[in-house]
This record gives C-alpha cells, structure tokens and sequence, in this order.
C-alpha cells in the first residue's frame, strides 16, 4: 500500500502512524485493527492519510486512494487510475506468480553479497523508498505519540560508512552474549590485538578507548615532564597534540610540505635540548615521508623518541614499509568514519617491552596489568590499580573492529580504484591539483579521504574555493566539504591559552610565547586551498561516484565557458 503512495506522490518527506485494536466479543473474527498512517512531502499542497480498517479476513486485499486529480483503486491485482469526472485512466493487472517475484529478490540478493549493481524488479533498488518509509511508520508507532519521523532517502547515502553487515550484527550479538567487560588479555581484546600485531610486524598492541587515548598512551610512555618539548605538525587534527598538555610538554608546531604533511627538515630546524619526541600525522591517509623524518630525529639527539598517529593511514605504506611500524610507538584511531571502525575506539602499538607495560598500566589495572607487567617492571607493585585510570575499549567496538579488520583489504581495493578514477578525471580541471602519491611502486595511500587543492592562479577570475565548492553542493554533491576542524592548531585558544585552560601547573605555566602564522606558510596554503571527498569503498557506489565526477566536470565546465570550452567528460 505504501508502495503505491509513493508510485503516485513520489517518497514523502516525513511520515507518522497510529493504531488502535480491540476485541469484540460475539463476533466471527477475533478483533478488529484500525491504523492511520500520515505522509506530508516537501510540497505543502500534498498531503496524505491512509486509513486501514480490517474487519474480517479476506483472500485478496484492496485499497482506494483519492486526492484532487482523482482515484487509485487496488483491488487484488488490479490496479485502476480514475480522473476527478469518474473516467478509468489506466488499469494494469498483474498477472505474474509470486514465486517468479521471490526468485527475482533471491537473485538480486546473491548479486548484492558479489557486489554486482544489477537491477531486478525484487531488487533493493526498486523498493528502497518504500523501505524508508516503512521504517518511519514503525518508528511513529513505537512513539506512541503521533509524531512525524523523517523519512530517510537517497541523499543521506551518498557516501555511507561504515557498512553494518549481517557478519557485523552477528559480531556484536555474539560478543554480547559472551562478555561485555574484558579485565585481561583474553577474549575479543587477544583475537583483535593478535590479529593487528600479525599485520603490521610489531611485538605489542594495546586497544583503547579511543585514538586519542592511545596517544595519550604514548606520551604516557615517554614520562614527559613539565616544560618537555614535542615537535608536531601544525596542520592536524587537535588530538595529535593536545593530550601531551595533561604532562605540561609543550608541543613546538612545525610547518608541512605540499602535500599536507610533516615537514622532515623541520626538525633540525626547531628541535632544542628540551625535545624528547617528534609525533607525525600521515594526513588524509598519504603517509609521511618517514625515513627522512626517523633519520632527522636521530641526528639531532639519540633520545628523541618518534611517534606515529596513524588515525588517518590505516595500513598505508611509504618506502615498502606500512605506518605505525616506522616510530617508537604508534597510535591508530577506530572512531566511526576511519577505514577501519568499531564506532569508537583506539589502538596503541610498539615494539618496545617498556613502553608496553607503561601502557598497560595506564589503560588497566589488576587483572591484565598483573598478567602483563613483568615483576622486574618498577610500576609492577601498583598492578592492583594501574595508574588509577579505566581507559579500556568496550568489547562490543573491538567485536564491530574485527569483523573490519576481515573486510577492510577489499575495501581498500576499491578506495584506491575509485581515488584513481577521480585523479584521473578530475585533473582535466585546470584549477584543481590532485594528491599525489610520491612513488606508486613502494608507497600506498590508504584514502581516508580524497584531498585536492584548489589553485587560484589557474581559475577563472572570481572564482574562488568556497564559490565552487557551493556551485558542487548546489548540485547535490553534498559530501563537497572544506575540511576546517582539521586545520592549523597554533592559533586554537587550547594552544594559545592552554594555563587558562589547565592552570595546575601554575600560570604562565610551562608553556611559552605563541608561534606565528608566517612560520607556517605551506600548512596555511594547504588549509586555505583543500577540498574534501569521501572515499567510497564497494563496486556498487560506482553510480554515485560518477555523478560525482560529472559534477565536477560540468561545473568546472559551466565556470570556464567564459574563457574557452576546455573540459570533456572522460566516464
């Protein structure tokens, strides 16, 4: 019945839904339900109830709906469309057998777990609206209270992640079933740590509540004190560098190179006595140039620890060797939208014993702590308390994270043949740069995100990064963004006013003058220039990307008419 709505007024913006049911005595048939079920659409004029009203048990089912322009009539497998003046318009019967219909949906069931895009009349695809709808009516009912529930549609699907599968929900489900605290190094805690020290060659991993715990973790490790130095990129997400603050280190930002990461050479240039450790941030998911950067931090002092946030790089690789394996420690975020997602979580990772037990103690205590900090180990007599924290990550995360785990190489196949399709593409815009990889051969982007760069000297006069970014969402490209919670940090007040912010270490505090914007010139040109898309992960966002593409051609098209026709589509 829904399906028919939708046929006629198309998928309504928002639906509510209501039912009564009673018993009456005397009767042949046991009770008797009566629902309504209210769409509204965008178009204030439409508007619509369906009342169902069932009485006794039929063998065939039949429905009237009328509005202004006149009558839908179900009646069984008839379908007849009557004009306000009473005249039959079209009348359609269906004569296929049920079993044929099953078929069909079983077949476009076992395409869907192949991850082909073909279309059968019981496919997913011919129903979808009617699937949001009935979700929204079942949602209006639960309340109880009448109220309208959104409808979701297409639009809010553009880029979905992560994907929740049926392995996923039997993951989660089972987990549950089998323990919902993990005290020591056992059950979904041992597979997933097992499975991610196996991965990246390491002795030791640690998960956590978050990525940013699990760099927490690792300043932990490094016993900073107050007035200790981090070299750190400017141009990151705050949490590379925030948690050292709860140590009074002082982070000592440094600028980027083209590409938005870490600048190797700027840490000769601004490391002192005072600098115990260097964290890198593989933006995006391009991986830092880490040979040039562990060499540089040896060179200046042989205690100058290198940290790894590899929140954005998940099993990306630089020179034949994958990040988080490159440093003394590293860190990786699960949050929901990384490659790899348990909804939120974190992983801590090293080769060193010491380090480990630091960590553990500081993620734990009694039970796991007792189990893994050796007796030899100075923190080992506080195993009954750790360090007095409870940073663990909640079994049901690292269940989702390891069926992840599983799918996320697949998934990445996909991420690099869509990135490839766009740069490809994409760079026929004359005012767009692409990312680059520096050498195809040993490196590997892992995709978090496709990073451009709008060049201004090459667009046409006017045109400016957020006019074009608008002309794309005025497209329906929503997913367009101009990344700016991840940008420069110096000039974030946590940074420029951390003894307001933490004043236990006494004001000034540790921390010194602010750093200015001019030594940071090429993380200000990345962050003023960047455009932000998703990476989509299966066969099937194959449609959705190449509308994408088509937007950017067309409107890099309409912009550049101006001058000269200068772009082709290449889908």
């Amino acid at each position: 019945m829904v399906d028919i709505a939708i046929w006629l007024f198309g998928e309504p913006d928002s639906i509510n839904a209501l039912m009564a049911g009673s018993v009456r005595q005397y009767q042949k048939y046991s009770g008797e339900d009566i629902a309504d079920t209210s769409f509204k659409w965008k178009d204030p004029e439409l508007i619509g109830t369906v009342h169902l009203s069932r009485v006794a048990h039929k063998d065939a089912e039949a429905m009237t709906i009328t509005g202004t322009s006149g009558s839908a009539i179900l009646d069984d497998r008839k379908v007849l469309l009557v004009d306000a003046n009473g005249t039959q318009v079209v009348c359609i019967e269906d004569t296929s057998s049920k079993q044929m219909i099953v078929r069909a949906m079983v077949r476009a069931f076992g395409d869907s777990l192949k991850g082909s895009a073909l279309a059968y009349e019981g496919s997913l695809a011919h129903y979808r609206g009617t699937v949001h709808a009935i979700e929204a009516v079942q949602q209006s009912f639960k309340s109880k209270k009448g109220e309208y529930i959104p409808v979701k549609t297409a639009r809010d699907e553009h880029c979905p992640w992560p994907i929740i599968t049926p392995e996923t929900e039997k993951a989660i489900i089972d987990q549950a079933h089998s323990s919902l605290s993990i005290y020591d190094r056992s059950n979904i805690y041992q597979t997933f740590e097992d499975r991610w020290c196996k991965l990246h060659g390491l002795k030791h991993s640690l998960v956590c509540s978050s990525g940013t715990i699990a760099i927490l973790h690792m300043f932990e490790a490094l016993n900073l004190q107050p007035g200790d130095e981090v070299l750190c990129p400017v141009y990151t997400f705050f949490a590379t560098a925030t948690p050292m603050h709860q140590y009074g280190a002082v982070p000592v930002f440094c600028d980027c190179l083209e590409d938005g990461n870490m600048d190797p050479d700027e840490i000769l240039r601004r490391q002192t006595f005072r600098t115990k450790a260097v964290i890198v941030t593989h933006m995006w998911g391009l991986p830092c140039r880490m040979k040039e950067i562990v060499q540089n931090a040896q060179s200046t002092n042989g205690d100058t620890k290198v940290l790894e946030d590899c929140s954005h790089a998940h099993t990306a690789v630089v020179d034949g060797k994958m990040v988080g394996t490159w440093g003394d420690m590293a860190a990786w975020s699960l949050q929901a939208k990384k490659n790899i997602t348990g909804g939120q979580a974190g992983v801590f990772a090293t080769n060193s014993s010491e380090m480990y037990a630091h960590a553990v103690m500081h993620d734990h205590f009694n039970k796991r702590a007792k189990q893994e900090v050796p007796e030899s180990h100075p923190l080992r007599k506080f195993w009954l308390t750790g360090l007095g924290l409870n940073l663990r990550a909640h079994p049901l995360a690292i269940a989702m994270a390891n069926v992840q785990l599983s799918a996320h190489a697949m998934a990445q196949q996909w991420r690099e043949n869509w990135a490839k399709r766009i740069s490809t593409t994409l760079q026929a815009i004359p005012f767009l740069r692409m990312p680059q990889v520096v050498d195809e051969k040993t490196d590997r982007h892992a995709w978090y995100a496709f990073v451009m760069r709008f060049d201004t000297s090459h667009a046409p006069g006017g045109l400016s990064r957020e006019v074009f970014v608008q002309l794309l969402k005025d497209k329906g490209l929503e997913e367009v963004d101009i990344p700016r919670s991840t940008g420069l940090l110096h000039a974030l007040p946590l940074f420029t006013n951390t003894a307001q912010a933490i004043p236990r270490f006494g004001l000034p505090g540790p921390w010194k003058e602010n750093q200015s914007t001019e030594n940071f010139p090429q993380a200000q040109a990345f962050y003023s220039s960047a455009i932000k898309l998703p990476m989509w992960s299966r066969s099937r966002d194959e449609k959705i990307l190449n509308q994408y593409i088509e937007g950017f051609l067309s409107t890099a098209q309409e912009v550049m008419a101006q001058s000269r026709p200068l772009i082709q589509s290449r889908l």
